[in-house]
């Protein structure tokens, strides 16, 4: 669901492109795969940004931190959903947040200069 809907998104589907993702976010959630979900809701993010929605961007954005909150609650430290959130803050244009966001997130990873 979550390609299909990725597919959409790069055809300018938006409308189709949401109904996929929310499909597939909701197949993570019920099988309890907070890295999938993560990746899900990114993806999310970026459909949002495209068509230039940002108070659902933060809704996203929000969602995707809790999600990752969550996953290394359950798991030993995984950066894998770390990234993935910074990734999707960078996307938003948040720079320094994303930095910062790594250096104190979950996984605690440290960006050198």
């Amino acid at each position: 669901m979550g390609k299909l809907g990725s597919v959409h998104n790069e055809l300018g589907k938006n409308d189709e492109a949401l109904e996929y993702l929310n499909q597939a976010l909701k197949l993570a959630r019920d099988r309890g795969d907070r890295a999938d979900e993560a990746g899900v809701l990114q993806t999310i993010g970026r459909v949002y940004r495209s068509i230039g929605e940002a108070h659902e961007i933060d809704r996203v954005s929000r969602s995707i931190t809790g999600s990752v909150e969550r996953y290394s609650m359950l798991t030993p430290p995984w950066p894998g959903p770390t990234i993935i959130s910074a990734r999707l803050i960078n996307d938003l244009g948040e720079y320094e947040k994303a930095i910062s966001y790594l250096n104190e997130g979950p996984a605690g990873l440290e960006i050198q200069e």
